[in-house]
């Protein structure tokens, strides 16, 4: 977690700063690093009863420059998890069908799709620690 002061989502908005909500992993990353590097004051957002996260304050000036480079490089990043997506399924397809030769395609398919399936927990979609 990055380092900056927890605040309730109570606490009014500092003057001159704006809220990002939880939710997107690009912006957080990019409002989190560019706060840091222009010296400003990170706030970090809890739910008054839960205690659990829902964003950051960061400068206004920082979550417009953050928006805007998330609306120009969405396209690219996509395309590049497309590709990614594409090349782990393609070798996993091709270490099943050198397992399992006679397996109908169909059935492979059926496999690759529920194994590697996004948001759903399943195997197909973790990582091995280094």
């Amino acid at each position: 977690m990055a380092e900056g002061i927890t605040v309730s989502s109570s606490v009014p908005l500092p003057k001159g700063y704006g809220f990002l909500p939880k939710g997107s992993v690009y912006r957080t990353i990019h409002g989190q690093r560019l706060t840091r590097e222009a010296g400003e004051t990170l706030f970090i957002v809890l739910h008054p009863k839960t205690k659990l996260r829902i964003g950051i304050r960061i400068p206004s000036r920082i979550l417009r420059e953050v928006q805007r480079q998330d609306a120009l490089t969405k396209a690219a990043r996509l395309a590049a998890t497309h590709r990614r997506d594409e090349n782990i399924e393609r070798q996993a397809r091709d270490v099943l069908r050198k397992l399992y030769p006679k397996i109908p395609s169909s059935v492979l398919e059926q496999c690759l799709h529920r194994a590697f399936k996004k948001r759903a927990g399943r195997i197909g979609r973790c990582v091995s620690p280094p």
